[in-house]
C-alpha cells in the first residue's frame, strides 16, 4: 500500500529516476549508504507471474541498477520483495 502511495506521489520520497514504468527511490531508512527501491508501476505480485511481456521491463530494471551503481559508486544485488 505505501508503494502505491509513493508512485502516486502521496507519500514524499527521493526519486532518482522515473518513467511510465517504474520510479527509483532512495530508502530513507536504510543502514547502508545508499539502497535503493525500485517500484513497479504495474502491479506484479510474484517474479513467478512475469511472462515475455516483461522481458524488457526486467532488462531495464537490471541497466537501470547498474548505471545507478557506476553513477554513485557502490557494489550492488537485486532481490524482489514478495515471493
Amino acid at each position: 500500500m505505501h508503494f502505491y502511495k509513493i508512485v502516486q506521489n502521496h507519500i514524499s520520497s527521493i526519486s532518482l529516476y522515473e518513467d511510465k514504468e517504474i520510479k527509483m527511490i532512495k530508502d530513507i531508512y536504510s543502514v547502508e549508504p545508499m539502497h535503493l527501491l525500485i517500484i513497479l508501476k504495474e502491479h506484479i505480485e510474484k517474479l513467478t507471474n512475469c511472462n515475455n511481456k516483461h522481458i524488457m521491463l526486467l532488462v531495464k530494471i537490471i541497466l537501470l541498477v547498474s548505471d545507478m551503481a557506476n553513477k554513485y559508486g557502490f557494489g550492488y544485488k537485486i532481490s524482489s520483495n514478495g515471493n
